[in-house]
C-alpha cells in the first residue's frame, strides 16, 4: 500500500525527487502515524514508518491513538471492542487522559469502561461494562471514582443488575437509580436514594 501510494513521487532523477512530497504521501495513508524519507546512495529511497496504534473509538467515525490524536481512518476498517471516547473537537487528549486514570481507579472493583463522554459543556459521563452509567459533573472526575470505589461492594451486592445509574456529583454521597419492580408511584420504572461515603 506504501509503495502504491509514493511510487509516482519517486520516478524521475534520484537527485531531483521531492522527499517532502514523498513523506506528505506516505502520512496520507490513515494507517501510517509518522514516517521519515532519506536517500539511500546510489539511487534508493528510503521510507520509515511507525503505524498507528489505535487505542479507542472517538465519535461514530472517528479513532484515537495512543498519543491521544484523533485518527480519520477514511472508511477503513478498525480495530473491534475498544472503549469507545466522545467529546468536543480537540479534546480527544484530554478525553484519553482521563480514560486512563480512571480506567486504572475502577480495575480494582472489576469494572472497566465501555464509553466515556465529556459533554458539550464539559460535564463526564462513564458507561460501565456491566452497562452501569456513572454521572461525575463538571469537576475533576477521579476523587469521585475514588469515593465510588470505596463503596461499591456495599451499594453493589446482589443489588448490581438493578442498578441503572450513580448520580456521583454530590459532595458527601451519591444517589442510586434503581431499575425493576420497586417503583414510587404507578408507572414509575426507577426509584432514587443515596448514600453517604
Amino acid at each position: 500500500t506504501l509503495t502504491a501510494a509514493v511510487v509516482d513521487r519517486v520516478r524521475g532523477n534520484f537527485l531531483l525527487v521531492d522527499l517532502d512530497a514523498v513523506r506528505e504521501r506516505a502520512l496520507q495513508i490513515p494507517w501510517v502515524h509518522r514516517a521519515t524519507v532519506r536517500r539511500v546512495w546510489p539511487d534508493g529511497i528510503h521510507i520509515a514508518f511507525t503505524e498507528q496504534e489505535l487505542v479507542a473509538r472517538w465519535g461514530a467515525q472517528t479513532w484515537v491513538n495512543a498519543q491521544g490524536e484523533a485518527v480519520d481512518l477514511r472508511g477503513t476498517a478498525g480495530p473491534e471492542g475498544l472503549p469507545r471516547l466522545n467529546g468536543p473537537e480537540g479534546m480527544s487528549a484530554r478525553v484519553l487522559e482521563h480514560f486512563e486514570k480512571l480506567s486504572a481507579l475502577l480495575a480494582p472493583a472489576g469494572l472497566q469502561i465501555r464509553t466515556l463522554t465529556l459533554t458539550p459543556r464539559h460535564s463526564w459521563v462513564i458507561e460501565l461494562n456491566n452497562k452501569l452509567t456513572l454521572t461525575l459533573g463538571r469537576e475533576e472526575p477521579e476523587p469521585k471514582i475514588e469515593r465510588f470505589v470505596r463503596m461499591y461492594p456495599a451499594v453493589a451486592g446482589a443489588q448490581t443488575r438493578r442498578m441503572r445509574r450513580i448520580d456521583l456529583r454530590y459532595t458527601n454521597g451519591f444517589a442510586v437509580e434503581w431499575e425493576g419492580p420497586a417503583a414510587v408511584s404507578p408507572g414509575a420504572a426507577i426509584t432514587t436514594g443515596s448514600i453517604e461515603g
